[in-house]
């Protein structure tokens, strides 16, 4: 693991399919960075699975972490752990570095539980589903990208019943301090405002559940890790609001390609882009870019890990904002239901 991150966060995903939790990764020496951030953890948020694997657990971590929630990851059935702990053995119970569907099916067979790497940012899309939901979004981000005219945002809102109904729903619960109900598509519209809405929106693109199941689409979290661990990258690097609005744009945005079963050029001549984003999802070199590959190997669980020479942060400025990150897409996935 590279020297400035000594601890990495990468989701989970469980047998079904569904966001599962987190699998911390790092040494028994760093272990206070996870400490720091025991009470996050504490938090029981739609019952998260904590995948613990440094090679050993300190007595004062084992303390602070739930015990009824945390794995330790082990190499042999055999090791022992903390009294109180399971115990998830890699290569069994835990698939880490999982690449295809074929290897997902064979482990899952076999009776393992719990699965991370590239592979699970990518699952089987259904080609050429037209999905008139998503394509309302894609044009509502547009309208807002070219700031539109609020009539034009509205009527477009009209013509979903669904969309209107979660936007009512949205603004009603964050506008409890005033004395009256929003009752109209301008009153909702101006009380959430354009950058609050166009999160809304980019988050809502995944929030629709998998095919021929109820289990939620877990591209959700992982976008939303993506986007807020971008963010709180540009943040720690002291750039300007617009910069760090757009490392949010490219994490939130990264995983529409397989979410959409579109390429990402198609994707980019539907909604309307600033340069530097677009450059970014399509791969080209630029800091935005640089940051994306960063992120995409820490949730792959990549070892080693290649930093980009201007995130110039400490060991315990990254393991912030991976925290921070986890507790931003834990929230907003039950938030979005």
């Amino acid at each position: 693991m590279n020297e400035m991150i000594k601890i990495a966060l990468a989701p989970v995903i469980d047998s079904d399919g569904a966001w599962g939790g987190v699998w911390i990764s790092g040494k028994p020496e760093d272990a206070s960075l996870i400490s720091t951030h025991a009470e996050l953890l504490g938090i029981d948020v739609g019952g998260l699975r904590i995948l613990l694997d440094l090679g050993a657990v300190p007595d004062a971590l084992a303390q602070a972490l739930p015990a009824e929630r945390t794995l330790i990851v082990v190499k042999s059935a055999d090791a022992a752990v903390p009294a109180g702990f399971a115990k998830a053995v890699e290569g069994r119970d835990f698939i880490p570095n999982v690449t295809s569907q074929g290897q997902w099916d064979e482990a899952a067979g076999k009776g393992a539980a719990w699965f991370s790497g590239p592979y699970i940012a990518h699952p089987p899309v259904v080609e050429g589903k037209k999905d008139s939901s998503r394509a309302t979004l894609l044009k509502l981000l547009t309208l807002i990208a070219e700031d539109a005219d609020g009539t034009e945002i509205e009527n477009v809102f009209k013509r979903e019943p669904e969309l209107s109904f979660n936007l009512f729903r949205l603004v009603n619960s964050v506008s409890m301090g005033l004395k009256s109900k929003i009752t109209t598509f301008n009153q909702a519209i101006m009380i959430l405002g354009r950058r609050q809405m166009q999160r809304w929106i980019q988050l809502m693109l995944y929030t629709r559940h998998q095919q021929s199941t109820d289990v939620p689409n877990p591209l959700l979290q992982q976008a939303a890790m993506r986007a807020r661990l971008m963010e709180r990258f540009a943040a720690a690097m002291a750039w300007d609001a617009h910069r760090q609005e757009q490392a949010f744009m490219v994490g939130i945005f990264s995983l529409l390609d397989t979410l959409l079963g579109m390429s990402m050029p198609e994707i980019l001549a539907i909604i309307k882009l600033p340069d530097e984003v677009q450059a970014a999802l399509l791969g080209e070199p630029g800091e935005l870019g640089d940051m994306l590959k960063l992120v995409v190997a820490l949730q792959a669980g990549a070892q080693p890990i290649a930093v980009p020479d201007f995130l110039s942060l400490t060991a315990e400025q990254f393991a912030d904002c991976q925290f921070d990150a986890l507790k931003w897409a834990a929230g907003m996935s039950q938030e979005m239901g």
